[in-house]
């Protein structure tokens, strides 16, 4: 007893205890030396390695990347996207891949991409990030509605004209969004630093809502040039079990307004076919009434084939949805619920279908929202399909012309649709200038 070492007189859990440390620290210097190697041997970049810039910014002098090319686009000898812009910089992108939305959405490019004019040059290495058109958020309140339970920073809700009669000043006047606009918002500034580029929003009520308008999120005021993108885009109307007016008085106004005479310069667009309906609707038996307008509903799926054939689209407000009302029983939850979601459910049927969300501050996760529906579409959609949801789908289905100027924005260290990836620039045709962020 008195040669055995003092290892071996250690009851056995001690010796286990004192042999588990000595394997974790043995352990931990081998990935610490292991970690400091492959740290060192990944190359470094930094603007001042940047070799052959003479080159580069002769080979990447113009692009032609425009998602919606106007009149006469493939004719030009040269991008006019800094035309008349004295306070747009030059801006050097490395390392990207650069979805143009060229040739219906396929055509991606790769390298190195210059948008310039004379002067210094920023350069911003995405380190295989992206590049792709600007979003289109469609939310109902974000530019209207800042702090929501503070009434001094919203517009307002406007009046029901269903709860008694308007007030004689505004006669047969249908409110419009523009009107009640305010640029500089938080949630607004948050939205464009989020890779949305273009807001549609409408003003908030009961059952005539009124008109919405396109903006840019990114423009300080609304004197800013092209702060405004379309002034009317589309009437809004709302048919709810949750009125404190019956489903059939909502049925019976909306008929008599979209069969009647008169009324606002939109409502008589709207009977003629120019602009655009929007009817938000949960229930799929109210479905069969309002073929022909765009439409906002959680039972699309039950009537999809029909919905196709009537050339109706659809715009999916929640992406992750769940049944919070009686209108809102039969709702295709997606994966893991249901095999489906609603968005593949609709594609699959032939319609045209769009991507927006409910609440103004939840505006700057449009990426997340689409990159939930490419997730849980069990393979059906790839990135371009995805993509379209936020942008041509969506200004299809509510008539926003493809003409105006188009965005690029630029995404660094990973995917549009990853949580990685981070906005790091807007390249903005619609402002006439280039923003990077920190």
């Amino acid at each position: 007893m008195g040669n055995s070492s003092p290892w071996a007189t250690r009851p056995p859990f001690r010796r286990w205890a004192h042999l588990a440390l000595f394997t974790i620290a043995l352990v931990s210097i081998v990935f610490f030396h292991s970690s400091t190697f492959i740290s060192s041997a990944l190359p470094q970049s930094s603007p001042q390695e940047i070799a052959h810039r003479s080159q580069i910014l002769s080979e990447c002098a113009y692009i032609h990347a425009k998602p919606g090319p106007p009149p006469n686009f493939h004719v030009r000898t040269q991008s006019d996207r800094y035309a008349d812009s004295g306070n747009t910089t030059s801006v050097l992108v490395r390392n990207a891949t650069i979805w143009t939305a060229a040739d219906n959405g396929h055509e991606i490019l790769t390298g190195n991409l210059l948008m310039h004019r004379d002067g210094v040059v920023d350069i911003v290495d995405l380190e295989g990030g992206t590049i792709i058109p600007g979003l289109t958020s469609f939310v109902a309140p974000l530019g209207l509605v800042e702090i929501r339970l503070e009434p001094s920073t919203n517009d307002g809700r406007v009046h029901n004209p269903l709860d008694g009669d308007l007030p004689a000043v505004l006669g047969k006047t249908i409110m419009r969004a523009q009107d009640g606009l305010m640029f500089g918002g938080q949630n607004l500034l948050l939205a464009y630093r989020g890779g949305d580029t273009t807001a549609i929003t409408a003003p908030s009520g009961a059952f005539l809502r009124g008109v919405s308008t396109a903006f840019s999120p990114g423009a300080a005021h609304a004197r800013v040039e092209n702060a405004s993108v379309v002034d009317e885009v589309a009437l809004h109307v709302a048919v709810s079990m949750s009125s404190k007016v019956g489903v059939s008085t909502q049925v019976a106004a909306l008929r008599n307004m979209l069969f009647g005479e008169g009324g606002d310069k939109v409502l008589r667009c709207v009977r003629k076919g120019i602009t655009t309906l929007v009817v938000d609707v949960e229930s799929a038996e109210l479905w069969r009434r309002y073929f022909g307008s765009r439409m906002r509903a959680t039972e699309a799926h039950l009537l999809a084939h029909e919905i196709a054939k009537a050339g109706v689209s659809v715009i999916v407000t929640e992406s992750k949805r769940f049944s919070s009302t009686w209108e809102q029983r039969r709702i295709l939850s997606g994966p893991p619920i249901t095999q489906e979601s609603l968005v593949t459910a609709l594609l699959k049927a032939g319609v045209n279908v769009a991507i927006g969300v409910v609440d103004e501050y939840n505006a700057r996760n449009t990426r997340f929202g689409v990159g939930w529906s490419l997730l849980t579409s069990n393979g059906y959609l790839d990135r371009t399909m995805a993509l379209a949801l936020a942008t041509t789908n969506l200004e299809k289905a509510l008539g926003v012309p493809r003409e105006r100027p188009q965005d690029l924005v630029a995404y660094l260290g990973g995917d549009v649709f990853e949580f990685e990836a981070k906005v790091v620039g807007v390249i903005s045709e619609t402002l006439g200038r280039t923003d990077l962020f920190e």
